[in-house]
């Protein structure tokens, strides 16, 4: 039963597709990830050579990577809690599998081992049985014996 046991957890917990899907939004958090950063350091870049040329592109380009710092960091925290959701999730479906397995293993034990106890008691149920329809004319006699004894007790007391 151990053993069955152990089989059925190490089959549930084989999360090499829960890692692989993981794998998967990560890089595709990263390849999204790669635009906004490539524009936040054009945009630092530029801030830098306009702030060395004293241009008036030193705002729009200081602009123009705060916005590209933000949305990466907004899409990140985004993709994060997407990520986690769908972790937990696909957790939850596994844990309620796992669940299921063992309590399938549990039970079938249990039916086992009741069917077991059964058939060794058989015999002496069946011996109960037979010994107590042998004894029931004597029960009968000394039902019988009792009253007569307190019929006669009453007629005397």
């Amino acid at each position: 039963m151990l053993q069955r046991l152990q089989l059925t957890l190490m089959e549930q917990m084989s999360d090499a597709k829960i890692k692989e899907q993981l794998q998967s939004l990560f890089g595709e958090t990263a390849r999204w990830l790669r635009v906004p950063t490539s524009v936040a350091a054009a945009g630092g870049i530029a801030t830098i050579i306009a702030a060395l040329t004293h241009t008036a592109l030193l705002d729009v380009t200081g602009t123009v990577a705060g916005l590209a710092a933000l949305t990466g960091t907004l899409y990140a925290v985004w993709r994060r809690r997407k990520i986690l959701r769908q972790y937990r999730e696909q957790m939850n479906e596994k844990r309620r599998e796992l669940s299921r397995a063992v309590e399938s293993q549990l039970n079938h034990a249990i039916e086992g081992f009741y069917h077991e106890v059964g058939l060794t008691f058989s015999p002496l149920e069946t011996f109960c049985d037979s010994e107590f329809k042998r004894h029931a004319p004597l029960r009968e006699r000394i039902d019988g014996l009792d009253q007569a004894i307190g019929a006669i007790k009453s007629q005397l007391g």
